[in-house]
This record gives C-alpha cells, structure tokens and sequence, in this order.
C-alpha cells in the first residue's frame, strides 16, 4: 500500500480544485447520459450550486489534495452527511458534535492523476476517507461509479465496497 498525506486544500486553492473535480465529473457525465459536453456541462453546474452552496465554506465538505511524499498526485473530496431515510434531499453535517445514526461519509470525487494510477494511491486514499468517517461519527462509507470505470469497480470491491443500488438505461 503506497503511504500518502491526505493535505486540506486552502480557500485560495479552491477554484482550481473544484475547477478540475467539475472538469472531470463533465465528461464522465457526458459519457454516462450519451450526452454533449455543453448539456453535461449544464447539469454539473446545477449540481455544483445545489452540492456548494457556499463554496468552499459550504458545511459538511472536506477538500484534501493527495500527496505522497512532496509530490501531489491526486485529489479528493468527501462529505458527510446526516440522512433521514424518509427524506427526499440529503443535507450536509452541520454539526459534527451531534452524534447520529444515520450519518455516513460520501466520497463525492477521487482523482489521481494520470503519471500515478495504479500505484495504490487512491486505495490508500480511500482508507484515509473511512479514517475521516470514523472520526467524525459516520456509520458507512459511500460513492457512486459509473459502469464504464471497471478498474474503479474492482479497486472498490477489493476494500470491501458492495452494490447498494445499481441504474440501468438503454438508448431509443
């Protein structure tokens, strides 16, 4: 297991962080819905108003870069959440004083970038996420995957992540 540093980014470091979280959600998106880049684009920007409010001051949301040693070589972006099963919209923590037992972790984006894939960085790193949700009161972890990335899939399976729902679409 490749050592890494899970370093919070600074509020200064915020727009090119969310900036390439966005980036790369956009064509994963596109890819996903069988949409343009513009359409995907439009959706991530909802998105990313409703999920940061408040930007980088937005309750609940933890924005590290990865580092392994002095050498950056991801990204990652977790919340947490308090959801009531009967809700319909999830909130996040405001207070992470108040234990719950609905309260669960979210990995909303992991990146590591290209000259680093598979050296165990992001396995390392989601470790490091579940370190995060144990202390600060979270009962699970969760993602979401698109099906198109099996190597996520199958990085996932093997720290012990199984299906909670799974979608399904076909083209007309």
């Amino acid at each position: 297991m490749s050592k890494i540093i899970l370093r919070e980014i600074s509020e200064s470091e915020y727009p090119e962080f969310i900036e390439a979280v966005y980036s790369s959600y956009t064509e994963d998106r596109a890819l996903a819905d069988r949409t343009s880049i513009e359409n995907a684009a439009k959706y991530c920007k909802k998105s990313k108003e409703e999920d940061l409010s408040q930007g980088f001051s937005t309750p609940g949301n933890f924005f590290y870069y990865i580092y392994s040693g002095e050498e950056r070589v991801g990204a990652l972006w977790l919340t947490i959440y308090d959801k009531d099963p009967l809700a319909d919209k999830r909130e996040p923590v405001m207070d992470l004083t108040k234990p719950s037992p609905t309260r669960y972790i979210y990995v909303s984006d992991i990146i590591i970038y290209e000259p680093y894939r598979r050296r165990g960085y992001a396995s390392a790193a989601l470790l490091e996420a579940e370190r995060v949700g144990r202390e600060t009161g979270c009962v699970r972890i969760d993602l979401n995957v698109f099906a198109r990335n099996p190597g996520a899939q199958a990085l996932y399976k093997k720290l012990g992540y199984s299906f909670s729902t799974l979608q399904m679409n076909k083209v007309l």
